[in-house]
């Protein structure tokens, strides 16, 4: 169980870094 909490932590903290690139990404795209 333990495990499987670690693994949705770091499956969302990754997503959040995907986010965050993909925000960046944007805002350079606009300008």
């Amino acid at each position: 169980m333990k495990n499987f909490k670690l693994k949705c932590v770091y499956n969302i903290s990754v997503a959040d870094e995907f986010n965050h690139y993909l925000a960046l990404a944007d805002g350079y795209k606009n300008g």
